[in-house]
């Protein structure tokens, strides 16, 4: 019986230095296929791996068994090569992937001051904080708007610990808002990352208001 784990760890660190992170895949792991997914599985009761692809719905057309993990670790990396290459093929003629990934667009960069404070000012007794995020998050790096929001939240926060509103909003007021506008609808990862903010900005008293150019 081959150890799982191990093998899983190789597979990993396989996909972490090509940068294939970004991909939809599946490593021995337990239940029902997703689709556009690359997976590798292990039959315990027959003792073989199966590599395959899924499609829409999760459908499938075939698989290819192996007796020995590293002839399957070859074939699960040669199609999410594969997938990569597809991909690429789609956006250069014009036509839409079948999901997005880094890896077969060019990613915009993303424009963030986060060292600026947008706007501050005394708005309906309140001291508001404008934060402007006029990113895209489709063809972008997500990870790196993450980091540049996480890095713009916490000059805001310098910014309201250090008392630098004083000299141009003075100290009366009710209560601190931050908003946050998006003119483009942000991510899964993008609302998620701004709920735990709100909920810890909650706890110091701070009110963190999401606004979407819906």
């Amino acid at each position: 019986m081959p150890n799982l784990q191990i093998e899983k760890q190789e597979i990993l660190e396989e996909i972490e230095k090509r940068n294939y992170q970004t991909l939809r895949y599946s490593i021995f792991e337990a239940g029902n296929p997703h689709e556009w997914e690359t997976r590798i599985d292990y039959d315990k009761t027959r003792q073989i791996y199966q590599v395959y692809a899924t499609m829409d719905r999760a459908s499938v057309r075939g698989k290819y068994e192996f007796v020995d993990f590293n002839s399957a670790k070859d074939k699960f990396i040669e199609l999410l090569d594969l997938t990569i290459e597809i991909n690429r093929w789609k956006v250069e003629d014009g036509k839409q992937p079948i999901y997005y990934s880094p890896l077969w667009s060019d990613s915009k960069p993303i424009e963030m001051f986060t060292t600026v404070i947008d706007y501050c000012d005394i708005e309906d007794g309140n001291l508001e904080l404008i934060i402007l995020d006029e990113n895209q998050w489709e063809g972008t790096s997500e990870k790196e708007h993450l980091q540049k929001l996480k890095e713009k939240l916490n000059t805001y926060l310098e910014y309201i610990d250090g008392k630098c509103y004083v000299s141009k909003c003075g100290e009366s007021f009710d209560k601190i808002i931050i908003q946050v506008g998006f003119r483009h609808h942000p991510s899964e990862n993008g609302m998620r990352f701004m709920k735990k903010q709100q909920q810890n900005l909650s706890k110091r008293g701070i009110i963190l208001e999401i606004v979407l150019n819906e």
